[in-house]
C-alpha cells in the first residue's frame, strides 16, 4: 500500500485519507458528531496529549503517533506544504522544522 513512500510522507497520506474517518467514528462513540458535520467539542485526548484517533491512525499505516501528530500539525498550520511533503520534495521533518521557525519568528516580533 506505501511501499515506496519514507515515512513522513506516509504519515502525511494517512493524516489526509484515514484520520478523518477514525475522527468521525470517534466523535460518533463519543456523541459529539452533530447531523453531518463535527462539532467544535474536542475528541478523547489520553495522557500524552493526543488523540486517540491518531494512536489508531499511527498503528494503521505503521508509523509512530509523533509522525501522525506532525503531519497534522503541516496540514493544518502550513498547508501549503503538504504537497511537497507528498511528494518528497521535503521531508516531513523539515516542514515540521519550518513550522517551528515560524512561531519562534512570530514570537520574537512580538506575536505578529
Amino acid at each position: 500500500m506505501y511501499e515506496y513512500l519514507s515515512k513522513g510522507q506516509i504519515a502525511m497520506k494517512a493524516v489526509i485519507e484515514d484520520l478523518p474517518k477514525f475522527e468521525v467514528d470517534a466523535k460518533k462513540r463519543q456523541g459529539i458528531l452533530d447531523s453531518a458535520y463535527l462539532t467544535d467539542k474536542p475528541l478523547h485526548i489520553d495522557r500524552n496529549g493526543c488523540a486517540e484517533s491518531y494512536l489508531q491512525v499511527a498503528k494503521l499505516v505503521g508509523v509512530s503517533r509523533c509522525l501522525i501528530s506532525q503531519a497534522q500539525r503541516v496540514k493544518n498550520q502550513a498547508p501549503e506544504l503538504v504537497e511537497e511533503v507528498l511528494n518528497g520534495t521535503i521531508p516531513l521533518r523539515i516542514a515540521e522544522g519550518a513550522l517551528r521557525q515560524k512561531r519562534r519568528q512570530r514570537r520574537l516580533n512580538g506575536g505578529e
